[in-house]
């Protein structure tokens, strides 16, 4: 099988970026920071090195790397207002990044993680202090089952990224409602009736929850 790896960042360096392997055979690829790193600014710098198998393309990979200069470990917390609801139902999700930003208008990326598979993503922006505050939208969740809350930011010029602990949420199918409305006439045997209705769920959060 031959091989390939490839990464952009100057300031990465590897060990050996191709080769061949014999079946059941395999090569260690190091990653170091060589000297033109020492010319970048503070903050963080991302890369990621991905493996390629120029032979077939099977079990492709990336590993993802973080280089971070003159910046200090940030925390992010996240918390659920309940951690059982029915689809629809009012859920708010907030937390807060600290130490204190280095500058204001950080985004925070809010996860919904079904059953460790399907992912829903959400960004807001933390507040001058840190916090931040997202409210369910009808439609984030379309799903009944267990579900994961997970709360991440990049990080900025002063503080590292983060990811929060996972908050889990217990999520019930709702209720649902259905009018029909056949009106009022006269037909004769073998005749088309015109009948409408309407899909109602409970709770109505406006949107369409079938998932």
């Amino acid at each position: 099988m031959a091989w390939q790896a490839t990464r952009t960042a100057y300031w990465l360096s590897l060990s050996n970026d191709h080769g061949v392997l014999d079946p059941g055979n395999t090569t260690a690829v190091t990653a170091t920071i060589n000297e033109t790193a020492q010319g970048l600014a503070v903050g963080t710098y991302r890369d990621s090195i991905t493996f390629t198998n120029t032979t077939t393309g099977s079990g492709d990979s990336i590993r993802n790397l973080t280089l971070s200069i003159g910046v200090s470990p940030s925390s992010i917390t996240c918390e659920v207002s309940r951690s059982e609801l029915v689809l629809g139902e009012f859920l708010q999700v907030s937390g807060k990044i600290t130490p204190d930003l280095t500058q204001a208008g950080a985004f925070v990326d809010i996860s919904f993680i079904h059953s460790g598979v399907s992912e829903v993503h959400r960004s807001v922006i933390a507040n001058s202090l840190g916090q931040f505050f997202y409210e369910l939208a009808c439609g984030d969740i379309k799903t009944a089952g267990d579900w994961t809350v997970r709360a991440s930011w990049e990080g900025d010029q002063g503080l590292e990224g983060a990811t929060s602990a996972d908050r889990l949420i217990q999520v019930s199918k709702g209720e649902s409602r259905v009018t029909v409305n056949a009106g009022s006439q006269a037909i004769k045997f073998g005749e088309a009736v015109d009948i409408s209705g309407k899909f109602t769920p409970q709770p109505d959060c406006g949107g369409d929850l079938s998932g």
